[in-house]
């Protein structure tokens, strides 16, 4: 059996992707959706702050293709959403992520709010997590994996390791301590959830010193955000939400007629570079790491399990 440690989007994917090859599969976690900082994220397709770039744009790719089969499934919670990356100057060259989408186009000039320059649109996937998490824990017990809730967080990797000979770590910002990674850091974001005034586009925005995104679900709308690595609070900053709601709202002026319905803080698992990759233990133990996504999480969880999967395999 391999046992995978996390049960936040990245394990619950490899979890799956691993039954789908043949393997017998056990998660432990100590948090489960809703608890995890899968369920906080805005959930759309960007690979967004995440090294090593040309490999986490082939993970994305892959990615893309996944999530456009689950729109086909209505219970997934997945759709395809207009998307407008914006940007206050003219950009001399697109961004990255459009080496991973199909489609992309420069936005037109009447798509651009008012105090943006330049824009690159696509249609883009958006997992909408209060549907997509429990969505996948739903598929991967269906097809016999098995979930453990533990009391308390592991610590070490031999606790698992002494007895398991495939572990697939996808333990996220708790690799830090599990895997003594000073690479791993937490990435702060906070966010705002309102009502929905009828907004379907996501729009994105950031410039040299500020960071918005708009992301419409059917029920709600996540506004963002930050970006503060290193940053361990969870408590919620009047200033920084100030500074998003104003900033959101110039980007799309319907937010203000929308209610706040909560405040958020969730802490991405960021690392210097994506860990993905096979560890051996003396004891013939073998862990697969796949850690330190960042904001990809969502973006790069099928393309990182695909990988996962073939050094199981290989394993």
């Amino acid at each position: 059996m391999i046992k995978i440690i996390g049960a936040g989007v990245s394990g619950l994917s490899c979890g799956i992707r691993l039954l789908e090859a043949g393997f017998d599969v056990q998660i432990v976690a100590d948090r489960l959706p809703p608890q995890t900082t899968s369920n906080v994220a805005a959930a759309f397709w960007l690979p967004f702050h995440v090294q090593p770039l040309d490999n986490a744009l082939q993970w994305a790719a892959v990615t893309y293709e996944a999530f456009a089969a689950l729109t086909q499934d209505r219970e997934s919670g997945v759709s395809f959403r207009p998307f407008i990356d914006l940007h206050p100057t003219k950009q001399t060259a697109p961004p990255a992520w459009t080496a991973a989408a199909p489609n992309w186009r420069r936005a037109t000039t009447d798509e651009l709010p008012a105090g943006c320059a330049d824009g690159f649109s696509a249609d883009v996937p958006l997992a909408q997590s209060p549907i997509y998490l429990p969505y996948l824990i739903n598929r991967f017990k269906s097809m016999g994996g098995k979930i453990q809730q533990l009391a308390a967080r592991l610590s070490s990797l031999h606790e698992v390791t002494a007895s398991d000979r495939l572990i697939v770590n996808c333990a996220g910002l708790g690799a830090r301590a599990l895997c003594d990674d000073e690479a791993v850091m937490p990435i702060r974001g906070q966010v705002i959830r309102t009502t929905n005034p009828g907004l379907r586009r996501i729009l994105t925005y950031e410039s040299d010193h500020e960071l918005a995104y708009i992301i419409p679900r059917d029920e709600d709308v996540v506004l963002g955000g930050t970006v503060e690595a290193g940053d361990w609070s969870e408590a919620v900053r009047e200033e920084s939400a100030e500074k998003i709601l104003a900033l959101c709202t110039q980007l799309e002026p319907t937010l203000a007629n929308a209610t706040i319905l909560e405040h958020r803080v969730g802490l991405r698992p960021g690392r210097t570079a994506i860990r993905l990759e096979a560890e051996q233990f003396p004891n013939g133990t073998t862990v697969i790491h796949n850690y330190g996504h960042g904001g990809g999480g969502y973006a790069l969880s099928w393309g990182c399990a695909d990988a996962v999967v073939k050094m199981a395999q290989s394993a």
